[in-house]
């Protein structure tokens, strides 16, 4: 399994995540949530 970068590969800031989808239906979240 990839480890889930931290940093933006442009400008070496911190990265958030801002989506989350499930697999199985499709159905995603959506906000800011810090890694």
């Amino acid at each position: 399994m990839k480890k889930i970068p931290t940093l933006c590969p442009a400008c070496s800031s911190m990265l958030e995540i801002t989506e989350l989808k499930c697999p199985k239906y499709s159905t995603t979240v959506q906000g800011e949530f810090p890694i």
